[in-house]
């Protein structure tokens, strides 16, 4: 008697178990807010964004495939940036940009055609050229935007979800997240926006750490858009306009994180340290330069006119 009690209530509490899991399942929503949770709190993180653009114009097509590694440290503030682009051809360029900050001011060292510059500015200045790729703020200012998920699958203790960006919620997270600057169309004003599509957003979530593992959209209708756009404001000729159609056929990002919260502070090469050309440097040089030349200019017109009036 005292065995099949014991059975009672071990089923009892197999059920309430049960039960209880059931009760607790996480909806899409609360799984991307608890992403978000963490995201917003991370001190660091470490992100791969992949851009690939195929665009055509009378039957030339352009492909360009970027992708950029970035390590950042938000306290202490540094970064290091390796961008790793191709343009039309097979062969690759690789650029490398590393910063880091004390208060409120950046030191930046970026190489360019294997020369090192320097540049030193306000960690806000920075910030905002560096936009595109500071995932953290990037990945809350989308998918904060998107209403409603729907899980795709749970695999390999993974995630997946799926969520639309309101097209009227487009202008607003692509300037906030600049990202189309890799085609220079940022800074527009809302009006290039008329007719844009909603966008479909794919994410991914660790079970385990309940941390965003990557997350993508499909940008080509929007570029198509703007460019149409863009193009008919500053064409007087509608015939040639459409003759001249800038066709896009894709222009995808994806982002992947890791490290969040783990990622350890940057140190800056000791190349780049030592054989910066410090811009401010050079820019103060050539307008005391040019002060100098402006000076002897006006010398030489004052004393021209001293010989003419003794004449």
């Amino acid at each position: 008697m005292n065995l099949i009690k014991k059975l009672a209530a071990f089923a009892v509490s197999g059920c309430l178990v049960i039960s209880l899991a059931g009760c607790t399942a996480k909806t899409p929503e609360a799984e991307v807010k608890q992403a978000l949770e963490k995201v917003s709190q991370a001190t660091s993180m470490t992100s791969v964004i992949d851009v690939e653009m195929e665009v055509s114009v009378n039957d030339n097509t352009s492909a360009e495939k970027a992708q950029v590694s970035t390590n950042i440290t938000y306290e202490p503030f540094s970064v290091k940036l390796v961008n790793k682009s191709r343009v039309g051809t097979p062969s690759e360029t690789v650029t490398e940009t590393y910063a880091e900050g004390s208060g409120d001011m950046v030191a930046a060292y970026m190489q360019y055609d294997n020369q090192w510059m320097k540049q030193t500015l306000k960690q806000d200045a920075f910030m905002d050229s560096f936009q595109m790729y500071d995932t953290k703020e990037n990945i809350q200012a989308a998918l904060e935007n998107v209403p409603k998920w729907e899980e795709v699958s749970r695999e390999n203790k993974v995630v997946t979800l799926k969520g639309v960006l309101p097209a009227e919620k487009v202008f607003s997270v692509l300037e906030a997240t600049r990202a189309l600057q890799v085609v220079g169309m940022t800074g527009l004003t809302k009006e290039y926006y008329k007719g844009v599509p909603d966008v479909e957003i794919t994410l991914q979530i660790d079970e385990a750490t309940h941390m965003p593992k990557a997350y993508s959209a499909e940008l080509g209708s929007v570029l198509q858009v703007l460019m149409d756009n863009v193009m008919a404001s500053f064409s007087e000729d509608a015939e040639n306009a459409q003759t001249d159609k800038l066709v896009v056929s894709k222009y995808s990002i994806q982002v992947e994180c890791s490290n969040i919260g783990k990622t350890q502070k940057v140190t800056i090469p000791q190349d780049a340290l030592k054989t910066a050309v410090d811009v401010e440097q050079q820019m103060q040089a050539y307008s005391d330069d040019q002060a100098l030349k402006n000076q002897g200019q006006e010398a030489q017109v004052s004393e021209d006119a001293l010989d003419t009036a003794t004449e």
